[in-house]
C-alpha cells in the first residue's frame, strides 16, 4: 500500500476525531477539562487532517517520478506525530485512560512504507539519466 493512500486514511481518522471532539464539547461530555483540552484538540485534529490530506495528494501525484521530497516530508511529519503519540500514550496510561494504539500502529506503518519507498526510488543523476 502506498504512503499516499495510508495518509488519506489518517486524514479521515483525524477529521473524524475532530468531529467527535466537537460533539463532546457541544454535549458538555468533556466535563471540567472541556476548556483546557477540547478546543485545542479540535484545532489540532483539523490541522493534522489537512496536512495528511495534502501529503496524500502530493505523494500520489509524484508516485511515478523521481521526486523524494514528498516522502522525506512524510517521514519527518509522521515521525513528529509518532513522538507526540507516544507522549499521549504515556499520558493516557498514567491517567488510567485507554491508550490510542491504532493511531500509533498506523504511524509506524507510514514511517516504514516511507523508508521502503525512499530506498526503492531511482536517483536522478546530474546530467539527466536515471540511476536505478
Amino acid at each position: 500500500m502506498q504512503v499516499g493512500w495510508i495518509s488519506i486514511v489518517l486524514a479521515i481518522f483525524n477529521f473524524a476525531a475532530a468531529m467527535l471532539f466537537s460533539l463532546a464539547l457541544a454535549s458538555n461530555y468533556a466535563g471540567r477539562y472541556a476548556d483546557m483540552i477540547g478546543g485545542s484538540s479540535v484545532v489540532v485534529s483539523v490541522i493534522a487532517g489537512a496536512v495528511y490530506l495534502g501529503l496524500a495528494i502530493w505523494c500520489l501525484a509524484t508516485t511515478r517520478t523521481t521526486a523524494v521530497l514528498p516522502l522525506v516530508f512524510s517521514l519527518a511529519f509522521n515521525g513528529l506525530v509518532f513522538l507526540i503519540s507516544i507522549a499521549g500514550l504515556v499520558g493516557a496510561i498514567s491517567r488510567g485512560g485507554s491508550p490510542q494504539v491504532i493511531g500509533l500502529i498506523l504511524e509506524l506503518w507510514v514511517i516504514q512504507r516511507s523508508i521502503l519507498v525512499l530506498r526503492m526510488k531511482p536517483i536522478q543523476a546530474a546530467y539527466g539519466a536515471v540511476i536505478r
